[in-house]
């Protein structure tokens, strides 16, 4: 595992890499309404606030509803004061109402946005830390860059800090891989050195491939230019005949129509003061407030277009922050939860366990899957409680891991090992323990482990 400084590290790198792109793109919208931009300092430390705010919440065992509702809330709270203070303004429902001379507000609602998607990167970035996650970043913040330099190429901002936007993120994403990898937190099987270079040349190539990709897009977008406007050229000799052609015959109809007037005896000017004089007598509503919607009725959309966003927001943040790996403590809460009795939600639950683990439907089962099956069983329990078995590790060194964090496993996991081992291994002929008592040494395998959490608290 990651030493705490190590993870601290890689977290700081991965909020200043989402938060380049973030900043440079709050920039441009800034730069386009005439308004300064927001601190690149402030931006940039959104993500690691989050994962910090989740870890504070998570070493006070503050209540997993709780938790979920307070960095919600804390996020939307900090992505509305943020957009407000881009605005210009003093309450966060002033982005919604009111009429500004000059208006800052859409620059504030790309404010609101960027910061409110950094701090549930953030939340996400709170469950685990690894070479999986940091690569999703890179590979965002990649992407992002690129379409900032591919549609917003106009911009001052963008022009003058887009290079040195992408050179910094890179230079961010290759010192997040190389503190999580002189942590030993994964791979031994490079040195460092060697993980230096690796990481060094993909930075490379992918600086490579973008701006090549970049040059293709870019000379693409050059060439169904220069095509549509040949295609342009050749039809318009098409197309000034017929808007001529058009022109000349409604003038013809206009005098067959004159001529037949006449002949009717129809006084055409009487008919034009006619319609003159109808069209004076319509009502005109342009500058009457009094005709327009009642305000009573804009006030109730905006009130609720307000509340739908807010709901929307509460919404996405608590399905985001529920992704988030269970801690030890929620563990135990949950395991709380269920002594007081089975609840609707726990009889139906056991209810399709029962179906799905039925002696009917396990009769043909082989022995061999069925004892793989309660091991991943296992290994699931015990990530829960925060001891994963690493890809690099094999059986039994997960068995003495687990062991040594919780002693009173030590003789149920060596069970569920063993027969692990021999159904990986043995060969055909071999007997297979009973699948049956391998399910029953996972379950003294949970009830060991909760009581050891149940003895920590």
């Amino acid at each position: 595992m990651p030493s705490a400084i190590a993870v601290i590290g890689v977290v700081i790198c991965l909020s200043f890499l989402e938060g380049t792109w973030a900043w440079l793109l709050a920039t441009a919208a800034s730069e386009v309404v005439g308004q300064a931009g927001p601190s690149f300092l402030v931006v940039g430390l959104v993500l690691f606030a989050a994962w910090f705010a989740s870890r504070v919440t998570t070493v006070a065992r503050v209540p997993l509803d709780r938790r979920r509702w307070a960095l919600a809330g804390g996020g939307i709270v900090l992505a509305l004061a943020a957009g407000t203070t881009q605005s210009g303004l003093l309450y966060p429902l002033q982005l919604v109402f009111g009429t500004y001379e000059p208006d800052y507000r859409g620059a504030g609602v790309v404010v609101v946005i960027l910061v409110a998607y950094l701090w549930g990167r953030g939340l996400a970035l709170g469950a685990r830390v690894n070479r999986q996650r940091i690569l999703n970043h890179i590979v965002i913040s990649a992407s992002a860059l690129v379409l900032l330099l591919l549609f917003l190429p106009l911009t001052q901002s963008v022009r003058q800090l887009g290079m040195g936007a992408v050179v910094g993120s890179f230079l961010l994403g290759l010192a997040a891989l190389l503190t999580e990898q002189l942590a030993t937190a994964e791979s031994r099987r490079l040195t460092r050195l060697q993980w230096a270079s690796l990481l060094a040349g993909a930075a490379i190539m992918l600086i490579v491939g973008g701006a090549i990709f970049a040059g293709v897009f870019g000379q693409g977008l050059v060439l169904v230019g220069q095509l549509l406007s040949r295609v342009g050229r050749l039809a318009s000799p098409v197309t000034d005949a017929i808007l001529l052609g058009a022109g000349y015959l409604a003038h013809y109809l206009t005098l067959l129509f004159q001529w037949f007037g006449r002949i009717s005896g129809v006084d055409s000017d009487a008919v034009t003061r006619g319609m003159q004089q109808a069209q004076e007598r319509q009502p005109r509503f342009e500058n009457d407030p009094t005709q327009g919607a009642p305000e009573i009725l804009t006030w109730m959309v905006a009130v609720f277009l307000t509340l739908l966003f807010g709901w929307l927001a509460v919404w996405i943040f608590y399905r985001l922050v529920g992704r988030m790996a269970r801690q030890q403590d929620d563990f135990v809460d949950e395991a709380r939860t269920h002594l007081g009795g089975p609840g609707a939600r726990d009889r139906l639950r056991a209810a399709l366990g029962w179906l799905a683990h039925r002696d009917e439907g396990r009769r043909d089962e082989d022995p061999r899957d069925a004892i793989r099956r309660h091991y991943r069983s296992f290994q699931t329990l015990m990530a829960r409680a925060e001891l994963p078995r690493r890809i690099s590790q094999t059986p039994r060194e997960f068995e003495d891991q687990v062991g040594t964090a919780v002693p009173g496993t030590r003789a149920p996991v060596g069970e569920v090992t063993d027969a692990y081992t021999i159904a990986r291994y043995a060969g055909p002929t071999q007997l297979l323990p009973d699948p049956d008592e391998v399910g029953g040494a996972v379950t003294r395998v949970r009830d060991a482990l909760r009581e050891d959490l149940t003895t920590k608290d």
